[in-house]
Formats: structure tokens, sequence, C-alpha cells
């Protein structure tokens, strides 16, 4: 299960830092706030994506300049 959470330059999420998930969380938010952004994240860290597939979603989402500084998680 995932703990902490903590996603920085992916996307509309420049800094995201989540400390204390839980078993069932809900993600909540406006037209444009980084929910899918969030949930792809997740999906690619948790092993069914990879670094190739992390970066293509930059381009395909128009981020070009957009690198990625890190993501990290903790289980």
């Amino acid at each position: 299960m995932l703990e902490k959470l903590h996603i920085r330059n992916y996307r509309i999420l420049r800094e995201l830092k989540i400390d204390q998930l839980r078993r069932i969380n809900l993600i909540a938010g406006g037209n444009n706030s980084g929910k899918t952004s969030l949930l792809e994240a997740i999906f690619l860290l948790g092993g069914a994506g990879s670094a190739h597939l992390l970066m293509n979603a930059n381009v395909t989402r128009g981020d070009l300049g957009a690198a990625i500084q890190g993501v990290s998680i903790q289980i």
C-alpha cells in the first residue's frame, strides 16, 4: 500500500506531496486541476509503465519543455 507520494514537475503538478495516504483516498477537483496527472503518475510508477511511457505522456500532452525533476513513492 502506498503511504507517501511526492511528484515534482509532472504535467500540471509542479510540486505535490501527500504524506498520509490511506487504503481508500478521494481525489476531487475542478477541471484541469491535476486529477488525471496524479493517477497517471501512480499508474506509471506502479510498474504498469516505463520511463519511456512517462516521457511520451508529457510529449503527448504538449509539455515538451517540462523536464520531470523527481517522483518518489513510499510503500
